[in-house]
């Protein structure tokens, strides 16, 4: 994403693929495609809503191949990425290597014309194993490591050495629906409460009761979103989850999440957690130190309705009092910054 006009340093998160998503230097399904800017239609001289939500939004992601179904997203990161991580991920191969690797398997397909049993298959095999370690750590890595590994890239369901190094990246149907969860069931849309913003809207009938959609959370220390410099705190802050006394904020990321509004007269939804994992119990008993700077346990939010909602109905919860005491404070103090009464916004 290019916000390099947005302001002189600019940190960004991506939601939803953009961070539920891994990436493979030598797989690369789900191309980033551009955001758009949009404010919802608030204007900076008269709407007190402005500034509470991001203007940045929709960054979708295009299939710049045939994805078959049950296959994970891979979305696309240039080769400085996974060498900026040298230190955490090691030498891997990156997609050069990949490369190299493949046209090396068809090589040497049809030097032994596809017969891996003969005695020729078997030394060349040996010899081309022994050359490319000296020449190329990384394109070796990128290899399989025997003649049956071979055979399962050329002629079975692996159409490359990337793809046959995460055998796992492609679940059936069924696998998926006992161990996956539904995250399809809301999608955003223009809310319907005055200067919210976007809104995320049931994609289906839910009945009361039934989790409408899940999604893992990052925990983060109520002192790293507050910029020192400026003493402000960041934008951040208003799509994350706390306790009023509690140093720890939890950052939804799931596809549409940070789009669900606040209702305390009418929610339709709250928020608990789930189950789905056993990661819950043993994070919630962590001290905030490990919560906070621990990477493997994952703990899980779901939403879940308090009545049945009807498909197009807005999603809302409950964001609690003191929430609701700080926007009123907010409306009633609030004054638009000087200048603001010229603004137009770039978008439209």
């Amino acid at each position: 994403m290019d916000v390099s006009n947005e302001a002189k340093n600019v940190r960004s998160l991506v939601p939803g693929i953009g961070m539920l998503a891994n990436s493979h230097p030598g797989v690369d399904n789900a191309w980033f495609q551009d955001l758009k800017v949009d404010s919802a239609g608030l204007h900076r001289s008269k709407d007190t809503g402005t500034g509470g939500f991001t203007n940045q939004h929709d960054v979708r992601h295009q299939a710049n191949i045939f994805i078959p179904a049950g296959m994970e997203l891979f979305p696309n990161n240039d080769d400085s990425w996974f060498l900026s991580r040298n230190e955490t991920i090691g030498n891997i191969p990156l997609r050069r290597d990949y490369s190299a690797a493949d046209e090396l398997l068809d090589h040497f397909w049809s030097l032994v014309e596809g017969d891996v049993t003969s005695d020729f298959a078997k030394d060349l095999w040996e010899l081309a194993w022994v050359d490319i370690g000296i020449r190329s750590d990384r394109v070796k890595k990128a290899l399989p490591t025997d003649l049956d590994g071979v055979v399962d890239v050329m002629q079975n369901h692996f159409d490359s050495t990337a793809v046959y190094s995460i055998p796992k990246s492609t679940r059936s149907l069924d696998w998926l629906n006992e161990n996956g969860l539904c995250v399809d069931n809301i999608k955003p849309g223009p809310s319907t409460i005055s200067q919210a913003g976007p809104g995320a809207f049931a994609t289906r009938s839910i009945p009361r009761g039934h989790t409408i959609t899940s999604s893992p959370i990052i925990p983060i220390h109520r002192q790293q979103i507050v910029h020192t410099s400026q003493g402000t705190e960041s934008l951040l802050l208003n799509y994350c989850y706390g306790f009023p006394n509690s140093p720890v904020l939890l950052f939804p990321y799931g596809p549409v999440v940070n789009f669900i509004n606040h209702n305390s007269v009418e929610p339709n939804a709250y928020i608990r957690w789930s189950n789905f994992t056993t990661h819950t119990q043993e994070w919630l008993e962590m001290s905030v130190d490990e919560k906070i700077h621990q990477d493997t346990v994952k703990p899980l939010l779901e939403f879940v309705a308090t009545r049945d909602i009807r498909a197009g109905e807005e999603v809302m919860i409950d964001y609690g009092s003191r929430w609701e005491e700080s926007w009123d404070k907010h409306v009633e103090k609030w004054n638009p910054p000087p200048g603001t009464e010229e603004y137009v916004s770039a978008s439209e």
